[in-house]
């Protein structure tokens, strides 16, 4: 392995929870590196592989293998944040590399190789992607050190945020929200309106693949002659925003080994500088003024999640407001005001209830991991489980703030989403359907979420912050658990259906499929599925539980099938 301590602590992680979570693998120490290392080669690069070659042959055409870079390079840049740096804080790395500067150095040094090299090895694809296109290797070499440099910027940017004041993290994670919501907006309306085009072109046969590929060239070329027309503008705005980036970097490594910085930064991650905060606790505490101890555990999450924000500023907004999911949703119904069809409102209701699933997902499984899971709970569960109390107790805590603190983002989704039916000229049942789903959903979802998050988390980090730490290099987090995976696509699918049932039976001369016929598909699925994911998640919670009150707090997966 590279003898770096970020990449090498990075494998080591990744490697050993994979072994934690599928003990049956587990053959040994040898062994197990070489078979993580098999699973790792097919998993980053044989299956990418193999999915441009099906694409490529597909279409017949192997200029779509560009797609691969361009498309990691783009996810690579947007996926930027503070996690990569945590591993600055920590002791042993301090221990080792006492001086700060060459600390953050060695950790930026272990982020390229491993993020551009070794993960996402976009060298190798763009290498590859020049040999399939004849690309001359002068070009290839230019695209990757402009990218590489572009990315450094972003690593360093995202360190002067990481260990800025708390002011300034307020304000960067306010217009960070403000602008990530309007940027998807945006985003999400073109990429409707391009698929839009596409298909009504497709289908009247007035456009083709080489039409496309025309129109994406002539593109290129205008843009490639607008960057030529202002390149002294481009350059010199480029240099300055590099230099700036440089020299905040450096000053804020300078500003770091100053030794009671840090320390007086610490005392704003306290609820009283969190003014929101403070109003949510004292709804809580009216609200539960006579459950003494569910009221003390909800108090808790609180405290939690302020102090979390050093880490996770950038989530802070999306939690206590609406996310993104409500940015989708304002983008699908512009483009329904826009390009109205007759019986809209059949697809508007599995359409509003699709984001609705997505928010409650990205607030538990995501944005709130730290609250909704065990991973900042090993000291409280010692202490129930030695004085023989019921630990499900911190669970319903949990909830309780999760219903707490995401009900004036998931009721502002509500609002847009009843707007925007009025000005769709709903009927009154569809009201009804949409909120009447949405709101069940709100009620029964976040507690098999809470059950999906104990599958993949281990529950036995004696602080908190070790698991901070180490969430910025394990690649495999959370996700959801297949009932609940599938419940989500199922209701991708069906919104995706209904619209094009609707499209083909507007063309006819009678829509011979009652509405009512729609509505009661997304109301069975919606229902029922929910009542068979409660069910599976509910048993495996029950399952994982059991180990708990056994005192096993590792993240086996295979207790998801034992009591």
């Amino acid at each position: 392995m590279i003898n770096n301590p970020y990449i090498n602590l990075n494998w080591a992680l990744n490697r050993n929870l994979f072994f934690e979570r599928f003990k049956f693998l587990n053959m040994g120490k040898e062994k197990n590196k070489i078979l993580y290392l098999i699973g790792f080669l097919i998993n980053e690069y044989v299956l990418c592989l193999l999915g441009m070659g099906v694409l490529c042959y597909y279409f017949k055409n192997t200029k779509i293998f560009i797609i691969l870079p361009i498309g990691m390079m783009f996810a690579l840049l947007i996926g930027v944040d503070g996690n990569d740096w945590k591993l600055f804080d920590r002791a042993d790395f301090e221990m080792a590399e006492p001086l700060a500067s060459k600390r953050a150095l060695d950790i930026l040094k272990g982020i390229i190789i491993y993020r551009l090299g070794i993960k996402n090895n976009i060298f190798f694809y763009t290498i590859l992607s020049g040999i399939v296109l004849s690309v001359s290797p002068v070009v290839l070499i230019c695209v990757s050190m402009i990218f590489s440099m572009m990315f450094v910027l972003c690593e360093m940017f995202a360190f002067i945020i990481r260990y800025s004041t708390f002011l300034t993290k307020k304000i960067y994670s306010f217009i960070s929200y403000v602008g990530s919501l309007v940027i998807s907006t945006i985003f999400f309306f073109t990429l409707i309106s391009s698929l839009i085009y596409l298909a009504k072109n497709i289908i009247n046969k007035q456009i083709s693949y080489c039409r496309i590929e025309k129109e994406l060239i002539q593109n290129i070329k205008i843009l490639n002659s607008f960057i030529g027309a202002n390149k002294e503008i481009i350059i010199i705005g480029v240099c300055v925003y590099a230099l700036l980036i440089f020299v905040g970097f450096f000053l804020t490594l300078k500003k770091i080994q100053m030794s009671d910085y840090l320390d007086k930064e610490n005392k704003y991650y306290s609820l009283k500088y969190f003014y929101s905060l403070i109003i949510f606790k004292k709804i809580m505490e009216r609200v539960y003024k006579n459950k003494e101890e569910l009221l003390v555990l909800i108090l808790k999450e609180i405290r939690l999640f302020t102090d979390s924000f050093r880490y996770k500023y950038k989530d802070y907004f999306f939690v206590i407001g609406p996310d993104r999911s409500t940015a989708f949703l304002i983008a699908v119904f512009l483009q329904v005001l826009y390009n109205p069809v007759k019986n809209q409102q059949i697809f508007i209701i599995p359409i509003i209830v699709t984001f609705a699933i997505a928010d409650i997902f990205s607030a538990t499984t995501m944005k709130l991991l730290t609250n909704y899971s065990f991973v900042a709970e090993y000291q409280t569960l010692q202490s129930y489980l030695a004085n023989g109390l019921d630990f499900r107790n911190i669970i319903s805590g949990k909830i309780r703030f999760f219903y707490g603190i995401k009900s004036l983002g998931f009721g502002c989704y509500l609002a847009i989403a009843n707007a925007f039916m009025y000005a769709c000229k709903c009927d009154w049942y569809v009201f009804l359907i949409s909120d009447s789903l949405c709101i069940m959903l709100f009620i029964v979802l976040p507690m098999c979420c809470f059950y999906n998050n104990l599958i993949y988390t281990r529950m036995n980090y004696r602080l908190y912050e070790q698991y901070m730490e180490e969430s910025g290099l394990i690649d495999v987090g959370v996700k959801e658990f297949v009932p609940l995976s599938f419940y989500y696509s199922g209701f991708y699918f069906i919104s995706i259906m209904e619209i094009i049932f609707v499209c083909i039976f507007n063309s006819l001369s009678i829509f011979f499929i009652p509405k009512q016929v729609f509505y009661a598909t997304t109301i069975i699925y919606a229902v029922i599925g929910i009542g068979i994911c409660h069910y599976i998640m509910k048993r495996i919670g029950k399952n994982i539980c059991s180990f708990v009150e056994r005192g096993d707090l590792s993240a086996d997966f295979a207790k998801i099938f034992e009591k």
